[in-house]
This record gives structure tokens, C-alpha cells and sequence, in this order.
């Protein structure tokens, strides 16, 4: 209701300001309009930055929440086996939604296919670069964090058995909307 009644007031004061305005140091009804349109056009653009200014304070409408980075995110590694381990981020809490990001390589013209770890979606796997026989694969997994991950230190995911090496980070972000953590589908 609050936040209604604000907007409310925000607009009628947007769509009225400055009616009927005329400065007293109008002499003709040329310079009366002139500055009647002035004064509309500075009250508006006064409101309308008041609007915008309360609207990204969350002012106007509460219902959309704030996402914020987690402390101690980033996180990253490389390694020289097929299995990449990640510190988790010092900050993570039940409910935030983690983000890897893995490349893997190899150098004998062999097909890699996507780091994995249990509990883990993948968003995005593919084949990045390359040149002659060396290729590059870069993977996109999300989790929504739960208790066990909160208790972890650290997270492990397999490489492809075929690479070389790999290099990996992670992020956390808590204030997503965990039912739907993206606004497109996963893949696209």
C-alpha cells in the first residue's frame, strides 16, 4: 500500500507539476506560455529524477529483491590431472546459487566433453578454440547451495579423461530467485 500511495503521489506530481504557473514577469501571452512550458518541463525532470533515484533505492517497488555477490568470490584454480578442485567461496550460505566456470585442453586431437560433479547442472558445454591439434573446452555448471555445501571446503570436478589440463573458478551470488535462477533456458 505504501509503495502504491508513493508512486501514486510521484506520478500525479510528474503528470501536474507546473499547471497554471505563469511567473509574474511575463509581459505578453507569448512569454506567459514560454515560461509556463519551462517551469512544466524543470518540475517534470525534477520528478522524474526523484522517481528513478527512490526506485533504485527499492523505494517503489520491494517486491524485486537485490543480488549481491558473495564474499569470497571469486574462487580459482588450475590444475595437471582430471580433476579440478575449487576453495569455496567463505561467504556461501544455504540458498545461494554457485556458478563454475571450467576450460579444459589436451594437445592429441581427441574430443572432450564436459567437466561433471554430482549435484551440479550444466548450463553450457562446449568446444571453445583450438588450432592444429590442441582444443579447448569451456563448461558452465550452476548449484544452488545447501548444507553440505556450506559444511565443504572445497569442490572437485571431473575432467574429460583425454585432457591435459584444466583451470577453473567459481562465484556465488545469494539473492536469486531459486526456483527460476535464469531468465532464459539453460543451454541456449
Amino acid at each position: 500500500m505504501k509503495n502504491q500511495l508513493l508512486s501514486t503521489v510521484l506520478f500525479s506530481i510528474y503528470n501536474g507539476c507546473g499547471k497554471d504557473n505563469v511567473g509574474s514577469g511575463a509581459t505578453n501571452l507569448g512569454q506567459a506560455t514560454e515560461v509556463r512550458r519551462r517551469k512544466n518541463l524543470r518540475l517534470r525532470m525534477v520528478s522524474l529524477v526523484v522517481a528513478v533515484f527512490m526506485a533504485s533505492l527499492g523505494v517503489l517497488n520491494t517486491a524485486v529483491g537485490q543480488i549481491f555477490q558473495v564474499a569470497g568470490s571469486p574462487q580459482t584454480a588450475v590444475t595437471n590431472t582430471t580433476t579440478l578442485t575449487l576453495t569455496k567461496p567463505s561467504g556461501l550460505t544455504i540458498g545461494d546459487v554457485m556458478i563454475a566456470n571450467i576450460v579444459q585442453s589436451e594437445e592429441d586431437n581427441t574430443t572432450l566433453s564436459n567437466a561433471t560433479r554430482i549435484g551440479w547442472t550444466v548450463i553450457d558445454g562446449r568446444l571453445i578454440g583450438g588450432g592444429g591439434n590442441d582444443d579447448w573446452w569451456g563448461t558452465l555448471l550452476y548449484k544452488v547451495a545447501d548444507a553440505t555445501d556450506v559444511a565443504a571446503t572445497s569442490f572437485a570436478f571431473s575432467l574429460d579423461s583425454d585432457a591435459e589440463n584444466g583451470a577453473g573458478g567459481i562465484v556465488a551470488f545469494s539473492g536469486v530467485d531459486i526456483d527460476n535462477p535464469f531468465d532464459v533456458a539453460t543451454g541456449t
